[in-house]
C-alpha cells in the first residue's frame, strides 16, 4: 500500500515538472519596454535608460541626485547593459522573467487557489460571486485548488492502514 501511495506521489511530480518544462518564453525585446520618468510621464525605452547619462537623465525627472544615487544609477546601467545584447534583446533569464511577473494576476491565482484549497465547494462558489476583469483567472484556480485538496484527501485515505493484519 505504501509502494502504491509513493508512486502515485512520484507520478504526479513528474506530471507537474513536465507540464512547466514545456512552456518556452519568446524572447524580450528592451526597446519595446518603456520606463514612465519624470512628473510630465515621458517615457523612455530600457534600452535608451541603459546608455543615458545622469545629466539628461536629472533634466528628464527635473530632479538633481545626489552622489549616491548617481552611484546606483550607474550600477544599475552597467547591469541592464551588460543584460541587453546588440539586438537589444534582453539575454539574462532572471531579468526577463522579472519584467513578464504580472503581480496583480500571480495575487488573483493565489487567492483563487487559496479558496478552493482552504473553502472547498464554497471557495468556488465565492470565486464565482467576484466580478472584475480577473474572474475567470479566479475561477480556474479556484478549481484548480479544489482539484489540489481532493488529490491530497485521496493520498492522505489511500495512505491509511484500515485493518490490517500482519
Amino acid at each position: 500500500m505504501r509502494n502504491r501511495t509513493v508512486f502515485i506521489i512520484l507520478f504526479i511530480t513528474l506530471q507537474i515538472i513536465s507540464a512547466n518544462a514545456a512552456i518556452l518564453d519568446p524572447p524580450v525585446n528592451a526597446n519595446d519596454i518603456f520606463l514612465t520618468v519624470g512628473k510630465k510621464g515621458e517615457q523612455i525605452s530600457l534600452v535608451e535608460f541603459s546608455r543615458i547619462k545622469p545629466t539628461d537623465f536629472e533634466f528628464l525627472t527635473g530632479r538633481k541626485m545626489k552622489f549616491m544615487e548617481r552611484m546606483s544609477f550607474k550600477i544599475t546601467q552597467k547591469k541592464l547593459r551588460n543584460a541587453i545584447n546588440e539586438e537589444g534583446v534582453i539575454k539574462d533569464k532572471g531579468f526577463s522573467r522579472l519584467l513578464k511577473v504580472d503581480r496583480e494576476e500571480f495575487n488573483v491565482a493565489l487567492t483563487g487557489y487559496a479558496m478552493g484549497l482552504l473553502l472547498n465547494v464554497f471557495g468556488v462558489f465565492f470565486a464565482y460571486l467576484f466580478k472584475d476583469k480577473y474572474r475567470k483567472k479566479r475561477i480556474k484556480w479556484a478549481w484548480i485548488g479544489l482539484a489540489a485538496l481532493a488529490v491530497f484527501v485521496l493520498i492522505f485515505a489511500l495512505s491509511l492502514d484500515y485493518g490490517r493484519v500482519e
